[in-house]
């Protein structure tokens, strides 16, 4: 292609834009998934079950929601780590015992 002619632009965005906060979609599936209700039992503080069902099926679609959830869980365990005080060891006979 020559300097002057542009490129053609995509057929559609790659991602759909986000019109809700997806770190709450994020959480009322979690909240689902921890909880074992059902898709349309959510409290209503993480908006409509359509939205959070569409988002998922989308996450799920693209492999994305096994890396989300693992995200998560290390951003999660990082935070409880950093609350929690570390265990002192206890000496007993020779060695240290955890």
């Amino acid at each position: 292609m020559g300097a002057d002619q542009a490129y053609p632009a995509p057929a559609r965005p790659a991602w759909p834009q986000a019109k809700v906060n997806l770190r709450e979609i994020l959480n009322a599936i979690r909240y689902l998934a921890r909880t074992g209700c059902g898709w349309r039992m959510p409290p209503h503080e993480f908006g409509a079950w359509q939205t959070v069902y569409w988002w998922f099926r989308c996450f799920v679609r693209r492999l994305l929601f096994q890396t989300l959830h693992d995200v998560a869980l290390m951003l999660d365990r990082e935070q409880a780590c950093q609350t929690q005080r570390p265990a002192r060891p206890a000496r007993y006979g020779q060695g240290w015992i955890a």
